[in-house]
């Protein structure tokens, strides 16, 4: 643990950490190797032969990143790529995958939500990435070989759900004051960051219904947001923040889910935004926390909505 924002909770903001084996192998990738006409993916134990047969199972995306001075950066030049055939090793351990659309110097995400082990069991981490610098030489998968599956069009089917707070005309990311609030806020926060993936003020106490103006100030040195949830919200909405892979950067890393209130941007290091909203009306502990991936099992506080 560095002494900067990734810094050590104990008694010393600095070093190392030690993980202890179980003797429990989780159901993994292994190793993602790259083929003439795709990848090979080798896990820890043998797929389950209908979900590894299943095209809906994977999905694979080539995009990059800006290289620049600020810290991060958005994906750009994403593309999905087309799977065109499958075939299952003997022994169950390996897929190969005949894929379209692979591009040389691109980073190319792999998911496999829908992938099962022959226990059962899903993947503990359901995504790899592999960098492309070139796509090697070799044999091609035979689309004559009996034991490959080819692969019709899938069409992909995307939820365009309305949140509840949506569709009653809540906005959930004000920065400009509204014009009805003609005596200001009812009440002012300032909200800073500190060492330890923390937020410098973990408690707010706040009146039902009342207007809140809030700044929040990313004084560290990695991005961060400020997301309120609903009651018992946390760990569902920081999963769905993680699950938004390639998409979050542009999506702020923040949901889409009626369990999002209030929300910032995803701040840059050492730049703050304000933002306006009405408390709820029901009194009862709202949860905040920074949805950047990773965040939100520390940064996190309390807003507590009483009279």
């Amino acid at each position: 643990m560095s002494d900067r924002g990734w810094n050590s909770q104990a008694a010393q903001r600095y070093g190392l950490q030690k993980l202890e084996w179980t003797g429990k192998m989780p159901f993994e990738f292994r190793t993602i190797k790259a083929k003439p006409d795709g990848f090979e993916l080798e896990f820890t134990s043998p797929v389950d032969k209908i979900s590894a047969e299943n095209p809906a199972s994977y999905q694979i995306t080539g995009f990059d990143y800006r290289y620049h001075q600020a810290y991060g950066s958005e994906v750009y030049d994403k593309k999905d790529c087309t799977i065109k055939a499958i075939r299952i090793s003997e022994d169950g351990l390996k897929v190969r995958l005949v894929v379209d659309g692979l591009r040389e110097g691109y980073v190319h995400e792999i998911k496999c939500a829908d992938l099962k082990s022959d226990a059962g069991t899903p993947l503990l981490h359901d995504f790899g990435y592999y960098s492309l610098n070139a796509i090697p030489s070799g044999d091609r998968l035979s689309l004559q070989d009996k034991h490959v599956i080819k692969v019709t069009a899938v069409k992909a089917v995307q939820e365009n759900k309305t949140s509840d707070h949506e569709a009653h005309g809540m906005e959930k990311h004000v920065t400009a004051m509204p014009a009805s609030w003609k005596n200001g806020p009812d009440q002012t926060f300032v909200i800073g960051t500190k060492p330890g993936l923390r937020f410098d003020l973990e408690k707010m106490d706040i009146k039902p219904g009342s207007k809140v103006k809030l700044t929040f100030d990313n004084n560290d040195d990695m991005q961060h947001n400020f997301v309120i949830v609903k009651p018992g919200a946390v760990d569902e909405v920081g999963k769905l923040a993680l699950n938004l892979g390639l998409d979050g950067p542009a999506k702020q890393y923040v949901p889409k889910t009626d369990k999002v209130l209030i929300h910032t941007s995803l701040l840059q290091p050492r730049t703050s935004e304000t933002i306006y909203f009405t408390a709820p009306v029901k009194e009862g502990t709202y949860p905040f926390i920074c949805t950047y991936p990773g965040h939100y099992t520390i940064m996190k506080g309390e807003m507590k909505v009483s009279r």
